[in-house]
């Protein structure tokens, strides 16, 4: 078989548009990540990497900003059962999520779906989104920031060590990060 018979048998077997979009905007992203002037420790270990406790989430920074120019930043997200971060909206960065460990459900505008272990999703700036733990065990999330600006915002609610739902909305305006209400009926 030749290779263009055997690209075409590949491009049938793509389930939809979305996925194209996705792989186009990693692809894209990992772009910038390739022409990114790295600073400091670029090859960061299992177990390694500086670790934030977020509103019952642990963060750990693979790759901050200070080593990408502030083009991107990786983030190792792990998150107990039925957790996750309520509704919100960021005005400057995309983010993409890949599934390691455990199930989650994605929201983005009004669509939801499920992900389990090696399942991505695209949740872009400007439409609000969330995620959850639905599965048994803790879920772990490999999410590339882009740009890595919005680090900091995990970092600043890290350091109050034990901050209200007030204290992380206000914090949240400093990186144009705002949480919609909830809709009528929930």
């Amino acid at each position: 078989m030749n290779g263009v018979a055997r690209a075409g048998e590949w491009l049938g077997q793509i389930p939809s548009p979305r996925i194209i979009l996705l792989l186009l905007v990693v692809a894209g992203n990992c772009l910038l990540v390739g022409i990114a002037e790295v600073q400091g420790q670029s090859i960061v270990g299992p177990g390694e990497g500086r670790v934030l406790h977020v509103l019952g989430e642990s963060i750990t920074v693979k790759i901050g900003g200070q080593q990408t120019e502030d083009r991107y930043a990786v983030i190792e997200e792990v998150s107990p059962v039925d957790s996750g971060p309520p509704l919100h909206v960021h005005g400057h960065e995309d983010e993409v999520f890949y599934v390691l460990e455990g199930e989650v459900e994605f929201q983005t505008g009004e669509q939801r779906f499920r992900a389990k272990a090696g399942s991505a999703a695209f949740l872009p700036k400007n439409i609000g989104h969330t995620f959850r733990n639905v599965g048994s065990t803790p879920s772990k999330v490999l999410v590339v920031i882009i740009p890595a600006h919005f680090v900091g915002f995990f970092e600043d609610v890290h350091a109050l060590k034990k901050p209200t739902p007030e204290q992380a909305v206000e914090l949240g305006k400093k990186y144009d990060l705002t949480f919609p209400p909830p809709p009528k009926g929930n």
